[in-house]
């Protein structure tokens, strides 16, 4: 109790001279009222700048330098194991191939195939396919069919060249059933049976470097042919043909060249014979091209003898343009030829031609066409063409009206302008799906005839393929071409044989067709040919066989 009275009197005293400070402080103020107004003057602010007068700066002189000194370092990296290639699988070949079947119209198929498997240094190959027909058409003569081809070559792969050789057989035989069946027994099937053998022979020898700007590059080939009929008609054909070029690269990565060849004709038959002759086409040629673009420049120097002489230059010009990568690409060219229109050339348009057939030759003095290319994307490309040309001497097939059963075709040839228009679309999606749909429209201005005979201004054709799993193989086809016109001859009120035409209908086909593979070796197939049964006519007089149906069994050896 006595300590805390002792500290009630300490605080007091400590505040007590504050007390008396604040009260003298309170008697000294005082209030005073008067009319004095305080003023600022007026202030003027210097503007000169200041100046330096020395006429001479310092500048201060330094110097930098530095003290190099290596740091040595060192790594040491982990130890890696070393790395595999992953196994990817290669498609096993087989060496041989055996497709029997049969079907109705008694129809035989025999198709063999031969092959070396892989190999560094050669290879070689055997075909040989068999397909016939006795079976008969309503209202028409015997229309028998015998088809034989056999091939074979081998080739011989060098360090610098590759030589081959290959040759064949091929026999096509065929009978003129275009007459009414009740005219058979005037026919018998052996004088209307015509038949065509060719005989064919190739030597060839090409180089193995491309782009060596050292080397020269080259290729040569030797073909002929030799074919025949059950009528005396013969024809054989030498083709001496090389290409010379060598890469340089001096400008845009070009190829200077040129290509040659030599044609040596000859054909005749029972009542005509055009002897010997030989057409020889020069075409130097500057082929230059980066990433996006390329251009081939030449022309064609083209002289020989057949029928008379001649001497022909013609500009051969080809470029193509890249517009946006692979989706868009430009492309044309102008061009021009001379050829001789072959007896083998018409009778494989047209197995029911006439033997003593005239032959031509035909000059083409300008081709110009242009198009665009390209791929929507990796599965879908497409193609769009139109092209222009002057031909002079194209062939035309007419029924002849003179022969004894007026059932074969003669050529006959003109002046035309062809104007072509054409496109295309392919599908694909690996190995499992490809489609590709293709049509072609031709306008034909002629110069003397009053129609194209037999000449198809409108064509489309569509071929799709569907792999199932590794067991089903699908196929189908469709060809459809229209307006058609053939030569006949009526007679009108007073007798008189005047020229007319007859429009033949649209030809459509539809081809079928499936492979079943049953193990490795061992597989079924089953072809349908004409499913929708149209009997058309491709030539006028000449109506097709209907449904076909040839199966079979496929062996793999």
């Amino acid at each position: 109790m006595n300590k805390f009275l002792r500290l009630i009197w300490v605080g007091f005293a400590c505040l007590l001279p504050f007390g008396i400070l604040q009260a003298q402080q309170l008697e000294n103020n005082r209030v005073v009222y008067t009319g004095f107004e305080p003023k600022l003057a007026e202030v003027e602010k210097i503007t000169t700048n200041p100046q330096i007068l020395d006429t001479i700066r310092l500048q201060a002189d330094t110097n930098y330098a530095f003290n190099v000194k290596s740091i040595p370092t060192y790594y040491n990296p982990d130890t890696l194991a070393a790395a595999r290639m992953r196994k990817e699988p290669i498609s096993r070949l087989q060496r041989a191939m055996l497709k029997l079947g049969f079907g109705n119209y008694t129809t035989p198929l025999i198709d063999f195939h031969l092959n070396s498997l892989r190999a560094r240094k050669n290879g070689y190959f055997v075909r040989f396919n068999h397909l016939s027909s006795t079976g008969s058409i309503s209202g028409r003569g015997f229309p028998g069919t015998s088809n034989n081809t056999a091939v074979a070559g081998y080739k011989h792969i060098f360090k610098p060249l590759t030589l081959g050789i290959e040759g064949g057989y091929d026999r096509q035989a065929v009978h003129y059933y275009g007459y009414p069946q009740t005219l058979d027994s005037l026919f018998p099937s052996d004088s209307t049976r015509q038949r065509y053998s060719l005989g064919q022979g190739r030597l060839y020898l090409n180089s193995t470097h491309r782009t060596d700007s050292i080397r020269l590059n080259y290729s040569t080939a030797l073909d002929f042919y030799h074919v025949s009929n059950l009528y005396r008609t013969r024809e054989n054909t030498f083709r001496l043909k090389s290409n010379f070029n060598k890469f340089t690269d001096l400008f845009a990565g070009e190829f200077l060249g040129v290509n040659t060849s030599l044609d040596i004709l000859d054909f005749s038959s029972d009542s005509l014979s055009l002897g010997i002759g030989w057409i020889t086409d020069v075409n130097p040629y500057m082929k230059l091209g980066r990433k996006s673009w390329d251009v081939e420049l030449g022309a064609a120097l083209v002289f020989g003898n057949s029928d008379s002489s001649f001497f022909k230059i013609y500009p051969r010009i080809q470029g193509s343009w890249k517009i946006f990568k692979q989706y868009l690409q430009l492309f044309g060219g102008v061009s021009g030829d001379f050829e001789r229109i072959t007896f083998r050339e018409l009778y494989t348009q047209n197995p029911f031609i006439q033997s003593n057939i005239n032959l031509t030759n035909q000059n083409t003095p300008y081709l110009l066409h242009a198009g665009i290319k390209g791929a929507f994307s990796d599965l879908i490309s497409y193609r769009s063409e139109i092209s222009y040309a002057r031909i002079n001497g194209m062939p035309f097939f007419v029924n002849d009206t003179l022969g004894a059963p007026r059932n074969g075709f003669e050529a006959v040839y003109d002046q035309v302008n062809l104007t072509t228009i054409s496109a295309g679309l392919n599908f694909h999606y690996g190995e499992k799906i490809e489609v590709d749909l293709h049509g072609r429209y031709r306008l034909v201005s002629l110069s003397n005839l009053t129609e194209a005979w037999h000449f198809p201004p409108l064509d489309i054709r569509l071929a799709a393929r569907y792999q199932l799993g590794e067991k089903m193989l699908f196929r189908a086809d469709m060809a459809f071409i229209s307006g058609q016109r053939a030569r006949v001859f009526n007679q009108d009120s007073t007798g008189t044989k005047k020229e007319g035409f007859i429009d033949l209908n649209p030809t459509l086909d539809f081809r079928l067709g499936a492979t079943y593979r049953l193990t490795e070796k061992l597989g079924f197939f089953l072809d349908m040919n004409n499913v929708a049964a149209f009997r058309y006519n491709r030539f006028y007089g000449y109506p097709t066989f209907g449904l076909t149906v040839i199966g079979g069994l496929r062996l793999s050896l």
